[in-house]
């Protein structure tokens, strides 16, 4: 039982680690936002992928590609 624990824990660290080299990759390389405004596929892919120990890092990131991040709530559909 603690053999299976060890490589749970091992492969998660190193998943969290090519998660975050992946995610700085497309912040770097790849447009966040298509020509609509709205988060690409890529974007959303961080959001899910986002280092669970970087909460903030995780808040900025999204309100960085919300087009309308400004506290408002809109409803376009009124």
């Amino acid at each position: 039982m603690n053999k299976e624990f060890d490589e749970i824990a091992e492969r998660l660290k190193r998943e969290q680690v090519e998660n975050k080299l992946k995610i700085q990759r497309i912040r770097a390389e790849e447009d966040m936002l298509d020509e609509d405004g709205y988060p690409t596929a890529d974007a959303l892919w961080c959001v899910m992928h986002w280092p669970w120990d970087d909460s903030v890092g995780w808040f900025e990131f999204i309100k960085s590609i919300c087009s309308k991040a400004d506290g408002v709530a809109y409803r376009d559909w009124e």
